[in-house]
């Protein structure tokens, strides 16, 4: 997830960002993270588009999290972007306590954030799950910088 959040991209500048590309395709690029609650847990969502480190193809990816059998597990779904083709779903991680993604803004870390509204991309990402280990919660934490069109 961490890759594939440095490899998101947006297209940023004066003409229309949704410019023909390869065969009359049109690349929409998104990276929009929501703020869920499920079972009383935290819950976010992240939808991106981004260079995949699969192949050579841009991708749109999501990862967001479903309740199966009283548990929370977290799924990804990802397509070609430029391509007519089905989307695959894979459950990722099961039983999870909590999925919680965060932007850095302004010195404080949200739960939401849309390109549509602010043009571009976040300069640090957190990903934080939470499990349980026999009684005793554990919190893995990640953190992710948008990179293409950086200065690395």
């Amino acid at each position: 997830m961490r890759r594939e959040i440095e490899a998101a991209i947006i297209i940023k500048d004066d003409s229309d960002p949704y410019d023909e590309v390869d065969a009359g395709e049109k690349l929409q690029p998104v990276f929009v993270i929501k703020d869920r609650d499920i079972l009383g847990k935290s819950t976010s969502s992240i939808e991106l588009t981004a260079f995949s480190f699969k192949g050579t193809s841009i991708n749109n990816i999501s990862y967001f999290v479903e309740e199966k059998d009283t548990m929370l597990n977290i799924y990804k779904k990802e397509s070609p972007a430029l391509l007519q083709a089905k989307e695959y779903k894979a459950d990722v991680i099961e039983g999870i306590e909590s999925f919680t993604i965060e932007i850095l803004f302004n010195n404080k870390w949200i739960k939401t954030w849309d390109t549509i509204n602010t043009d571009k991309l976040p300069q640090m990402v957190r990903v934080s799950i939470e499990f349980d280990d026999n009684g005793k919660t554990v919190k893995l934490t990640e953190y992710a910088r948008p990179k293409i069109g950086k200065e690395l």
